[in-house]
């Protein structure tokens, strides 16, 4: 098994990053979503 370049590293590490994001995303809701839900309240 060759060994991985960095840059490959950065890939693969942001892939990562990327998917563990997306499902935490999907279990918790996006950080809008839990902002005080009051009206005319921006984030």
């Amino acid at each position: 098994m060759r060994t991985l370049d960095e840059k490959e590293l950065n890939e693969v590490s942001g892939g990562l990053g990327g998917l563990v994001g997306g499902v935490l995303t999907l279990l918790f809701g996006s950080p809008k979503k839990r902002c005080d839900p009051k009206p005319r309240r921006h984030c």
